[in-house]
């Protein structure tokens, strides 16, 4: 994955002629944003956690901040597709496995990503869109 920019960790990264992802630091916009092969815009707010199971479950609070983040973002379009994204852990799977599922997180149409530290990221498959 290359970057377009070189001011620091924020700016356009593209990889193998995909369309670029944006990750920046601007309040109310969601962290990682693309524009979509079907011309939509994807919006991903991002979270740090631990990789293996914390004691006092620390994931939880992470995940419900992440979609709190996601859901309050002040102005959206009609094709905007939301999506959270957290470390790939047991306890973030398990979250989102059940989250995925509640009622409100499916009628609005949020994604719950979880991503590994090789880059896969689960859960984006399920846009039926790509990057391209």
């Amino acid at each position: 994955m290359g970057i377009l920019n070189t001011d620091d960790w924020r700016g356009k990264y593209t990889k193998d002629g995909c369309r670029p992802l944006e990750i920046h630091s601007r309040p109310g916009e969601g962290d990682v944003t693309a524009k979509l092969s079907n011309e939509k815009f994807l919006r991903v707010e991002s979270k740090k956690g631990p990789l293996s199971r914390s004691t006092n479950s620390v994931e939880y609070p992470l995940i419900r901040e992440a979609i709190g983040q996601l859901m309050t973002i002040p102005k959206l379009s009609d094709g905007d597709l939301l999506s959270i994204a957290v470390p790939d852990s047991e306890r973030f799977q398990e979250l989102a496995n059940r989250w995925r599922e509640a009622p409100l997180i499916k009628k609005v149409g949020l994604r719950i990503l979880l991503v590994n530290r090789g880059g896969k990221v689960d859960g984006l498959t399920t846009l039926g869109i790509g990057l391209m």
